[in-house]
């Protein structure tokens, strides 16, 4: 039941990223210490569920074929015995 709520989670902000305006608003441009930027894109945020609880998300653009290639969804959460799904 959990992993399939991480799952849901993790497609949430697949769609969330499919909008062209969530994409501006989760895109990371900078981040600190790293002088340029990798060629992929990168994005992070959090999604609020229902019940006001807000989980984090970290989204890695495929460094291949980005529309093609797997989606791999890791989790960590400790507390729930939850690991890679």
């Amino acid at each position: 039941m959990v992993k399939a709520i991480f799952v849901l989670c993790a497609l949430a902000a697949a769609v969330a990223l499919a909008s062209a305006d969530a994409t501006d608003q989760y895109r990371i441009t900078s981040l600190p210490g790293l002088a340029q930027m990798p060629s992929f894109g990168m994005y992070s945020g959090y999604i609020t569920l229902d019940n006001g609880q807000k989980l984090f998300f970290w989204f890695v653009e495929s460094q291949n074929d980005p529309a093609t290639d797997p989606l791999v969804v890791c989790t960590h959460a400790p507390q729930l015995n939850i690991g890679m799904l």
